[in-house]
């Protein structure tokens, strides 16, 4: 190890650093904190610092090791008091790590509403994302970190450099969010962000393929107040996407956006019974085809749709689900002479 005097820093207060392997102790004020770092991440001048923070980044990836900055690692250990000392030291605080996240977006990922706020307060961009397209809203939103994302919301109304309400980033805000159950967040999101047709459809399948009702909910009311008729087209693919996981509360609700106009015999309603018969979801089958037991009661006149759910079922193995269809299709024979003789000579 070796001592080495902070350059690029105001003489008050004095830094000092102390490297060991990996792991560096800032001594500020008499105050200490113990952060996991490698020196070229340090937030040197460009002079103090070989090779760059993209050399920096490219061997923290090469040693498969993810490289941080003091202020990130004192913003994700919620160390507040280290976090205002560094930013008093004038530390880049929009410098990021090997995954190109700033020290805001880890801040947000934890919750940590109160560094969130410092960050915010010093300028810290809340628009700038991760290698993998992650901003700090998108974080604090899928996390169900609430306040913090009321935080940045309240931020960027105030920010010039915010990106447009219906941004990629925005949509993946409500999208991630959604498809986490958050269904707070995704109620803030609703209220104070405005968001197109194509984003709230996406964020609608989020929900229905994960199961989150409450949240499909929230999102067809939200169409129905601006004005989207969702009875058709933007819950098409959320009740595939729910019947293919086995979502059989989501899939009531979106049976019942629907309207009582739509059959079982249109083209999702088909797509929708082929992925939930493949999967072997008995219960969300016997909803799409209306039944509502072995005996049969109200299963569906179109004996075509019956013919799809049990040749998808007895294809993937799914032998419970291919008995209640024989047995409701039998019961059903008894009822009315139709074309379920013809089914049943397909079954035999």
């Amino acid at each position: 190890s070796r001592e080495q005097a902070k350059p690029g820093f105001r003489s008050e207060p004095a830094f000092t650093v102390k490297i060991l392997d990996l792991k560096v102790r800032l001594t500020v004020a008499g105050r200490s904190s113990a952060v996991r770092v490698s020196l070229a991440d340090l937030p040197l001048p460009a002079s103090g610092r070989p090779g760059g923070e993209g050399e920096a980044r490219a061997r923290a990836q090469d040693a498969g090791q993810p490289s941080a900055t003091a202020l990130i690692s004192a913003c994700m250990g919620d160390e507040l008091g280290m976090a205002r000392l560094l930013l008093e030291a004038t530390a880049d605080l929009n410098l990021v790590d090997s995954t190109g996240a700033t020290a805001l977006l880890w801040a947000s990922g934890f919750g940590h509403v109160d560094i969130g706020r410092l960050l915010l307060e010093a300028r810290a961009d809340q628009t700038l994302a991760s290698d993998v397209g992650l901003t700090a809203l998108t974080c604090a939103s899928g996390n169900g970190h609430l306040d913090m994302a009321r935080l940045l919301l309240e931020a960027r109304s105030r920010d010039e450099k915010a990106a447009p309400v219906d941004s990629a980033a925005s949509g993946a805000a409500l999208q991630f969010a959604s498809s986490k159950g958050q269904v707070e967040v995704v109620r803030l999101l609703l209220a104070q962000m405005d968001f197109a047709i194509h984003s709230r459809s996406l964020a609608l399948f989020c929900a229905s393929r994960n199961g989150h009702a409450q949240v499909v909910h929230l999102l067809l009311q939200a169409m129905a107040d601006q004005g989207v008729d969702h009875g058709i087209g933007a819950t098409s693919a959320a009740l595939i996407g729910a019947c293919e996981t086995g979502q059989v509360e989501v899939a009531k609700v979106l049976v019942a956006a629907r309207g009582p106009g739509t059959e079982v015999a249109t083209p999702v309603h088909l797509m929708a019974l082929v992925s939930a018969s493949s999967q072997g979801h008995q219960a969300v089958v016997q909803l799409l085809l209306k039944g509502r037991g072995p005996a049969g009661e109200g299963l569906c006149t179109n004996a075509g749709a019956v013919v799809t759910a049990f040749l998808c079922a007895a294809q993937h193995g799914h032998r419970n689900l291919a008995q209640w269809l024989l047995e409701a299709a039998a019961a059903q024979r008894k009822r009315r002479a139709t074309s379920w003789d013809k089914v049943l000579s397909l079954f035999s």
